[in-house]
């Protein structure tokens, strides 16, 4: 939230402005006044309480250009004040987020343990631009393959043979891979590789898709 003496001092102009308004309203009501009676009566003192009456209102004219620009340059200060306190806490919560994704322990895959790993499958709703190596870039209608999901909720999984981290909010699960998606290189099969090793593979039929494995069981 904005505070200090930018946001005082808007506040401030713009009662100001707001007072100074009224009262040139209120003058132009005197002004209509003043302009009936010297059609009803002029006399000399009707038309000098008109021109006084003009005076102040022409004044008051002047007054408010000036004091509008003073207000406009207040707002806009509060304004860019706001701006750099969201960029401010938007880059903190990025930074937040990366370390707390960094600080994720790594994925381990059991040799011969009993250890159960879940997977599944998801479709990519929006695109997802990686802005590290850690990432893994998505396009609308992609399927992942999901391995993990960090506190943060960030979920790991591979990708067109790549593997990263992306956002929970891009992607939706999903049962299976539609018959006409048009990924010619999932028809047969696909790996799972971590640290440069494979360590599941998944056999697909035109319906379905089927994985054993002693150690890793399939959520779909």
């Amino acid at each position: 939230m904005v505070g200090g003496a930018p946001l005082e001092d808007a506040r401030h102009l713009a009662q100001r402005y707001c007072r100074m308004r009224q009262e040139a309203e209120a003058q132009a009501a005197e002004i209509s006044r003043r302009q009936a009676r010297i059609r009803e009566a002029p006399l000399p003192e009707n038309v000098a309480k008109l021109h006084a009456a003009e005076a102040r209102m022409q004044e008051l004219k002047q007054n408010m250009a000036v004091l509008g620009k003073e207000a406009s340059a207040a707002s806009a200060a509060v304004e860019a004040q706001q701006q750099r306190l969201s960029l401010q806490r938007l880059l903190a919560m990025m930074v937040s987020e990366k370390q707390h994704r960094e600080s994720a322990p790594a994925v381990i895959v059991p040799e011969n343990g009993t250890e159960k790993t879940k997977y599944y499958l998801a479709e990519a709703m929006h695109p997802f631009v990686a802005a590290s190596e850690e990432e893994l870039s998505l396009a609308v209608g992609d399927f992942v393959v999901v391995r993990k999901v960090c506190p943060s909720g960030w979920p790991e999984g591979e990708c067109k043979g790549k593997a990263g981290w992306f956002p929970s909010a891009y992607v939706e699960k999903r049962q299976r891979f539609p018959s006409n998606n048009g990924y010619s290189s999932y028809n047969q099969g696909l790996s799972i590789h971590y640290s440069g090793k494979r360590v599941s593979f998944f056999a697909f039929s035109k319906y379905n898709m089927f994985h054993y494995r002693k150690d890793v069981h399939i959520m779909l």
